[in-house]
């Protein structure tokens, strides 16, 4: 193996970001939750104010859209697909409609995929890539790849003797229900509505009979999740981990980063002499890499944690005092001069980084005295001690929320990245420290240029080298609904029942209307894509047995309650499980093209309703 990027593969996981959709222990695909479990809005056609009677569709049923050897996808199952993935995309994106070039008013046949050239192309590359050609063939192109793969896991469904069940249809009949009460409310007939939200033609049992693939495609796809991931041995974890343990340990480091950039440079010289030269900004250019090479070279001598971080603390805090006095308005009054403006910039410096260090609340930044102020032994008038307060409350935020981004904790391994490639040196010790510099002045034998137009040096303190995350994943049963409402009765059921364990909670999911019942295995900080999720999980007052004592909000429309179950394996062990699993999987996929060949229809998809 030895691909450094597998830790973050787990499929398994990444099927469960959404669990106000998913029906299984491995969650659902973004195709499966588009098409099994439709969220019905009050206005679900964008920019269609009458909803139309549909065409009969009998033609587009007839005809074969995309088919494998036992199953069939028809022009209007099709036509359903891919208007649900144009709408989901609407909805992710509508706010880069425009840069997009996409017009929800007009056809999609006759609109080309283009990025405008502006600010944010970039973004524009990330959501369409580089396609080139029009917004019906992007849209057409992301639904049959998608089709396909459903088809693929509905032969493996076929394969491995799995049918639709019972209760199956019994969910597919409730998303049905769904939408003939909204279509009910809104005065359309059922099949008007779906004419008019997925295309002409579309009738009630289209959508069916697409939930009913999509449905087994799932169950397919579940199945072979659970056995590929129950083939991976203990013996196969082991000797993952010990080829390849750097890509599976943690390191714990803080550093700081002192930067120069030519442009803010030239501007303080300008604005010092405006007639400055490119010669003289150039000198000074090297005199601040310099001063900044200097600066580092103090902090690497800081060879206890301690100091390395007062230091790093007392930097970031001096540069957000002068910053703010500077912009501050100083009274008329009491004027103090440099001497005694020096001597309460190093207290209140002096202060914050005690504080902060200590983790204790700031304290104020003057003190009174028989109706006389002190900022740090100097005697100021009221205003100024009222301003001093107001800069160290602002520079106190500062530098703690600066901390964070300095102190490092849990690190993985980042493949081609020179930090990374010293810290996870097998030889690497507690205590030991490095420099990395960036842009011009990095190569010390070479003359100062602008070139790159900045320079950067970084000095590293690795507080913890290589280490097994022993810590463990959370195994987490969970009940999602629609409402807050909804699952605060839950939470009430919870609270009467007194003691709660895990049958307690599930005989509580069973009597309530839930969207959804299940427990999590080995779920690990991230998986859900929430931070209040995570932060109740892994929170400190969380302990086996616990439940959540308010719902748990995921979107808009999921709400969760969550009772911890167990502790799960160490993480390290489940990263590399996922790891294998992941390989394993991709590996039997790839099988998926020759062992299932897919017959697809260009005609076909042409003509669907875009």
């Amino acid at each position: 193996m030895g691909k450094s990027n597998r830790i973050k593969i787990n499929r398994a996981d990444e099927r469960m970001k959404k669990l106000g959709t998913q029906k299984t222990k491995k969650g659902l695909p973004n195709w499966a939750m588009n098409t099994i479990a439709i969220v019905i809005t009050a206005v679900i056609l964008l920019g269609v104010v009458a909803i139309f009677m549909s065409a009969n569709g009998t033609w587009m049923r007839m005809s074969t859209a995309m088919s494998s050897e036992n199953f069939r996808v028809d022009g209007n199952m099709m036509t359903y697909y891919y208007n649900t993935k144009y709408q989901n995309f609407v909805s992710n994106y509508s706010s880069y409609l425009s840069s997009l070039s996409l017009d929800t008013t007009k056809s999609l046949k006759n609109q080309n995929v283009v990025t405008d050239g502006s600010d944010t192309s970039v973004l524009d590359s990330l959501i369409v890539g580089d396609f080139q050609g029009t917004w019906f063939e992007f849209f057409m192109s992301e639904t049959e790849s998608e089709v396909k793969t459903m088809l693929y896991y509905c032969e493996e469904a076929e394969k491995m003797g799995i049918t639709l069940t019972d209760e199956d249809m019994a969910e597919i009949d409730e998303s049905i229900a769904s939408i003939e009460t909204s279509a009910a409310s809104l005065g359309y007939t059922t099949n008007a509505y779906l004419a008019a939200s997925f295309g002409e033609g579309i009738k009630e049992k289209d959508v069916r009979n697409a939930m009913k693939l999509s449905t087994l495609a799932t169950k397919g796809m579940n199945a072979l999740s659970e056995k590929l991931l129950g083939e991976v041995t203990d013996e196969q974890i082991a000797a993952e981990y010990a080829e390849n343990a750097m890509e599976y340990n943690l390191v714990d480091y803080t550093f700081y980063t002192f930067r120069v950039d030519y442009d803010d440079v030239a501007e303080e010289v300008k604005e010092a002499n405006a007639s400055a030269t490119d010669a003289e900004i150039l000198e000074a250019y090297k005199t601040k890499i310099a001063e900044a090479k200097a600066k580092a070279a103090v902090l690497l001598a800081k060879t206890a944690i301690k100091d390395f971080e007062a230091y790093l603390l007392t930097e970031i805090a001096e540069q957000n005092y002068d910053e703010e006095f500077e912009a501050a308005t100083l009274p008329t009054e009491g004027t103090l001069n440099d001497t005694q403006l020096a001597t309460i910039r190093e207290g209140m410096i002096a202060q914050i980084v005690a504080e902060v260090m200590g983790d204790k609340d700031e304290a104020d930044a003057t003190t009174t005295e028989s109706e006389k102020h002190y900022a740090y032994t100097v005697e100021v008038t009221a205003e100024y001690a009222e301003l001093f307060n107001t800069i160290k409350d602002e520079i106190f935020d500062m530098v703690t929320l600066s901390r964070t981004s300095y102190v490092k904790d849990e690190m993985e391994y980042a493949d081609s990245d020179d930090f990374s490639t010293w810290a996870f040196n097998g030889e690497r010790k507690a205590g030991d420290m490095h420099k990395i510099y960036l842009g011009d002045g990095s190569d010390e034998s070479a003359e100062i240029t602008k070139n790159a137009a900045y320079f950067q040096a970084s000095v590293y303190f690795l507080r913890t080298p290589q280490y097994q995350n022993t810590a463990k994943a959370k195994n987490i049963a969970y009940m999602t609904f629609s409402t807050e409402d909804a699952a605060k009765a839950a939470i009430e059921a919870l609270v009467a029942a007194g003691t709660v364990d895990q049958a307690t909670f599930d005989r509580i999911a069973s009597e309530h209307v839930t969207v959804n019942h299940d427990v999590l295995e080995d779920y690990l900080k991230g998986t859900m894509g929430s931070t209040e999720f995570d932060n109740w999980v892994f929170g400190d007052d969380t302990k086996v047995g616990s439940y959540t004592a308010a719902p748990i909000k995921l979107d808009d429309t999921t709400y969760a309650v969550l009772y911890y179950v167990a502790d799960g394996n160490e993480i390290w062990k489940v990263n590399v499980k996922n790891a294998l699993f992941s390989e394993s999987y991709e590996a039997y996929y790839a099988t998926f093209e020759n062992t299932y060949p897919i017959k697809v229809k260009t005609g076909v998809l042409n003509r669907v309703d875009a």
